[in-house]
């Protein structure tokens, strides 16, 4: 089986995902792999956002990759980023001079 591979990078929304009726369950994500968006749950623990994130861009990179291979994969991934020590860090925010 040949598998689609896509170079383009996506962009990614954070919003909150409780209450959608977009899917039969709660989901923490999903991709959009026509407009190339990931769009995240943005309540979300640092650890399960990293899955999350990459479970999402793996979609969009691999959009023919059976869903148990995308999610094996999110997971060694994560761990391997996790015990690195790489953490997701707050946004900076913009201040204003007075």
């Amino acid at each position: 089986m040949k598998t689609t591979v896509s170079t383009r990078i996506p962009k990614v929304i954070e919003k909150s995902l409780k209450n959608q009726k977009l899917f039969k369950k709660d989901v923490w994500g999903y991709a959009d792999t026509n407009k190339h968006v990931v769009v995240l749950e943005k309540a979300m623990g640092q650890r399960t956002w990293i899955e999350i994130y990459l479970h999402e861009h793996l979609h969009n990179f691999f959009p023919d990759l059976p869903e148990r291979h995308v999610t094996k994969l999110a997971g060694i991934l994560a761990d391997g980023i996790w015990k690195k020590g790489y953490r997701r860090t707050a946004k900076k925010t913009k201040t204003r001079k007075k």
